[in-house]
């Protein structure tokens, strides 16, 4: 059985950046970034992506659009999977590819990707870097991910798709954009979602119905999203204890915060306090 390393992480303008060694499962969750994922080393493990399976390996990556549902199945016999996960803010990522809207785009038409040889020269680099940790200048961070980023447009997204800047086709109901708003504003809190629908004038049901059908996730998806934003970047800032971050997210307990965290990140908000790095 293998054992879990620490894990690091990297946070600046290009969004956060994570390696992580783990054996466990991550529930169902969507985010409004892109998501890339890359084998570092260990066991195969296996995603499911949308309704289908697919498994990260050392010649395969997962590459999640934004706001598209996916998770992380455990490891069979605990075996431990060593895994680099890039998030590029989509501001940054918008600007580096010279393209609107990326937020509502679906750049990869599938999930699974073969990694060629120089995506997997530009994932084993920055792999590499997280895990030497001070041994490289935070400043050196931002550039590998850009050449990483790149590297993924070019093999991966098909010309035409920049080229239209191909828009999310779901309708915008204007009480759905109200209440994404309330959402992010009120994610600290743990807003009532009955309390949301209610504030948009939508009855429980037909809110859900409405947010699902414009979104793409459930309305509690997203409210996780949003309040795991908020922790990490509490557990980054690091004025603030475990006990009191899990005290001003509304958990009734600091056991439940870790919990809630473990199972969308994969390691304890502990564990990615010590690892966090914040580039200026």
């Amino acid at each position: 059985m293998s054992q879990e390393a620490p894990s690091v992480a990297v946070q600046g303008n290009f969004g956060r950046v994570a390696v992580h060694a783990t054996a466990r499962a991550l529930v169902e969750h969507a985010h409004q970034e892109f998501n890339f994922i890359f084998h570092l080393g260990g066991a195969p493990s296996g995603f499911v992506v949308g309704q289908h399976r697919y498994v990260l390996n050392e010649s395969t990556a997962i590459l999640v659009n934004p706001w598209l549902p996916h998770s992380k199945l455990a490891s069979e016999g605990n075996a431990v999977t060593n895994v680099l996960t890039v998030l590029p803010d989509a501001g940054w990522l918008s600007q580096a590819l010279d393209c609107v809207g990326l937020p509502l785009v679906r750049l990869f038409e599938k999930p699974d990707a073969t990694v060629s040889p120089e995506l997997h020269r530009c994932v084993m680099r920055l792999g590499s870097a997280m895990q030497a940790g001070a041994a490289f200048m935070e400043s050196q961070y931002e550039p590998m991910v850009l050449d990483l980023v790149q590297e993924l447009v070019r093999n991966y997204v098909p010309a035409t798709t920049l080229e239209g800047v191909q828009r999310a086709t779901r309708p915008m109901d204007a009480r759905v954009l109200k209440s994404l708003g309330l959402i992010r504003s009120k994610a600290a809190e743990n807003p009532s979602l009955e309390w949301v629908a209610s504030e948009v004038g939508l009855s429980r049901s037909r809110f859900f119905e409405q947010f699902k059908a414009c979104v793409g996730v459930t309305p509690q998806q997203y409210l996780d999203w949003a309040r795991m934003g908020v922790a990490t970047e509490l557990l980054a800032r690091g004025e603030q204890s475990l006990a009191e971050i899990s005290d001003s997210l509304g958990f009734s307990a600091p056991s439940h915060f870790a919990r809630f965290f473990t199972q969308h990140m994969g390691v304890p908000p502990s564990e990615y306090r010590r690892g966090v790095i914040v580039e200026a």
